[in-house]
């Protein structure tokens, strides 16, 4: 049977290179040397790529004390480890006595892990900026807006009905490559090259032209050529936006080199994740970034991932959905891939787990099975004797709760453990992080439902931090992330600590009302070190470096306030109800170039409800408007130009409980 249906996400790699003599010793398994931070630009670009290597000439007026190699991306390297293996400052004795060094306000919140190149910090925000901050002095040193790039570059190839609906940002770590750095956007679904030392604009490409694509995941550079994948927001529109069709989103994969002499990209390969034309939709690839294994040579001619990996008699093979795929770097050829869960054409008109949103039984498809997707690329783990048979080995966590870990030769699995329940958010999500003797991880439980961590007595329905052994997947510890909050935080590792977070209270929808925090935890009992209450929510990633413990607060704006009374969704909606359409449609503009997008989520409107934001764009009637919602007394009326609105609203944002980055710094 061939189903040809809608597919959730699907999770990226590993990308495989030719092995090569590296800093830290032979490639060949069993002498690999040390495995930690990967040195991505010690080798020659890839044969025929336009890429220099041009060193950086940018030098900070305070330079931090050396302990480590630099945080690169959300993984911290080209492995995606998210293990700062080379710091030598931070450990379990001095954990505990983080104190604050610096903080940047902003409306809307952080949730990327930063990106740290020398004594310079980058990072996007969900007001629409990329920041580059010397972390030694807290000072910026540029700030552009991608919301007016992704405007510029993206005129007229959005549908004015689905704008609103995609925040015009970066949401995920940059990537610094010489003196460029790299980004990637939601909204357009754009790969973007500035000037690492100005922000000054030097060239965009679209990597889906899909008017519903985005980008999730954060880019990862290997000798000078760029990786990233493609996602789409359709399955949330053929739930929110009425009379949307779905659904024709293809997901990809893709290699790009960057000509530093033109400012030019050129793409190298592009690896759909579905046939085209065959009525196949969906393939996300969704998080975390891609990881390098530059240790397979040839793999794509090794007999046993022919007999390894036999196609499911229900999906052809070129289908990659709930995958990872192997994929050389050079060519973009598939060496192989694996498919870890049953079909899954799961869409939020399906429902959530816990009951959220309840199930739309004409949207939803017939047979939509598990939301067990990828919120994540996986790890590459270069053999020794702490890895499943000494073999080079790749290990990723899903949705559903599961642990696995595989053959990065042939993608043969070596063994797969649960962690805890399942949920729509997870599960394991957004990244693990993985040391040479163990796998840290945050199982969300989205769904609160009821449950009792591994090595406890305790029953709870929150979340929990754990680990398990690299070498077979045991679990060695569980704990409850503590005062019952719940939480979407990856860990970090350094030494003998795991940094977790404590996203907020654990309430359904109250958790993003909060007050989170960063939670230092000992790597080998579990033991909570110190537990640091930040200012409101935390989702972000966390970056180490050298004594520096550095994340972001907030979360597209969801804890700020309008004028004391209700939330910035509110303001949208009181602003919109006394005026006309397209002043409405004013108001979304400048949101949006503000970097507020997703309109509704603070309030809990559904875009079709009565009385959103996207709800009142559709009706003619001022008077209905006007008495949809009594809760904020507007400020505004139809007869202000829109030089007032803007200013109006600028005064308004400013007045918004403002969410930071902070750098918290061991004295």
């Amino acid at each position: 049977m061939q189903l040809k249906t809608t597919l959730s996400g699907f999770a990226l790699l590993v990308v495989q290179a030719s092995c090569y003599w590296g800093p830290y010793g032979n490639s060949s398994a069993g002498n690999r040397g040390y495995y930690g931070n990967p040195a991505p630009h010690s080798n020659p670009a890839p044969q025929g790529s336009a890429v220099s290597q041009a060193s950086s000439a940018l030098q900070a007026s305070s330079t931090p004390q050396a302990g480590g190699s630099d945080w690169s991306g959300w993984g911290g390297n080209t492995y995606n480890n998210r293990w700062a293996s080379q710091n030598t400052a931070v450990d379990s004795s001095v954990a505990g006595s983080l104190t604050q060094k610096c903080q940047i306000k902003y409306h809307l919140g952080i949730s990327a892990t930063p990106t740290v190149c020398g004594s310079m910090v980058y990072y996007p925000t969900w007001d629409g900026e990329m920041v580059a901050l010397n972390y030694g002095t807290c000072q910026v040193q540029w700030t552009i807006s991608v919301a007016d790039i992704i405007i510029k570059a993206t005129r007229g190839s959005i549908p004015v009905a689905i704008q609103p609906l995609i925040a015009a940002v970066s949401r995920t770590s940059p990537q610094v490559d010489g003196n460029v750095l790299y980004f990637a956007t939601v909204q357009g679904a754009l790969l973007i090259a500035v000037n690492r030392g100005t922000g000054a604009l030097l060239d965009t490409v679209q990597i889906n032209s899909h008017p519903l694509a985005l980008i999730t995941m954060s880019p990862t550079i290997y000798q000078g050529r760029v990786f990233i994948g493609g996602s789409s927001f359709e399955e949330v529109a053929a739930t929110f936006v009425p009379g949307y069709k779905c659904c024709s989103f293809e997901g990809n994969f893709a290699a790009y080199d960057f000509d530093q002499t033109s400012s030019k990209f050129k793409m190298a390969w592009n690896v759909p994740t579905l046939p085209a034309g065959q009525g196949w939709s969906g393939g996300s690839v969704w998080g975390s970034q891609p990881s390098i294994d530059a240790c397979q040579d040839e793999t794509a001619n090794i007999s046993v991932i022919a007999k390894g990996l036999v196609p499911s008699t229900c999906i052809p093979p070129d289908v990659y959905q709930e995958a990872i795929l192997a994929i050389d770097i050079d060519t973009g050829v598939v060496n192989w891939s694996r498919q870890l869960s049953p079909l899954d054409s799961w869409t939020l008109a399906c429902g959530t787990i816990g009951g959220a949103l309840a199930r739309n039984s004409t949207l939803c498809p017939q047979t939509p099975g598990l939301d067990a997707d990828f919120g994540m690329a996986p790890t590459f783990v270069p053999g020794s004797s702490t890895t499943p048979f000494g073999k080079d080995t790749v290990v990723i966590g899903q949705k559903n709760g599961n642990l696995h870990a595989l053959s990065a030769q042939a993608g043969t699995p070596f063994w797969s453990i649960s962690t805890g329940p399942d949920g729509s958010e997870g599960g394991i999500s957004w990244g693990i992080a993985v040391d040479d003797h163990q796998i840290y991880f945050t199982n969300i439980n989205s769904g609160f439902q009821t449950w009792t961590p591994f090595g406890t007595s305790q029953t709870i329905t929150n979340g929990a931090y754990g680990a398990a052994s690299l070498v077979d997947g045991s679990l060695v510890w569980e704990v409850p992330v503590p005062i019952d909050a719940y939480s979407t935080v990856p860990a970090s590792v350094v030494n003998d600590v795991v940094f977790f977070g404590r996203t907020g209270q654990n309430k359904p929808g109250n958790y993003q009302v909060t007050q989170g925090g960063l939670v230092a935890v000992n790597k080998a009992s579990g033991a909570i070190i110190k537990d640091y209450t930040l200012d409101t929510n935390f989702h972000g990633g966390i970056a180490i470096q050298n004594k520096y413990v550095m994340f972001g607060t907030g979360y597209r704006g969801a804890a700020g306030t309008w004028n004391g009374a209700g939330t910035i969704g509110d303001s949208l909606a009181a602003q919109a109800k006394y005026t006309t359409p397209q002043r409405a449609r004013e108001f979304i503009s400048l949101f949006r170039k503000f970097g507020h997008t997703d309109l509704d989520t603070a309030r809990g409107y559904s875009p079709a409800a009565p009385g959103s934001s996207e709800a009142l764009l559709g009706q003619t009637d001022v008077a209905q408007w006007a008495t949809t919602d009594t809760k904020v007394t507007s400020w505004v009326s139809g007869s202000h130009a829109a030089s007032e609105i803007e200013k109006s609203l600028k005064e308004s944002l400013e007045a918004l409980k403002m969410e930071k980055l902070h750098i918290m710094y061991l004295l």
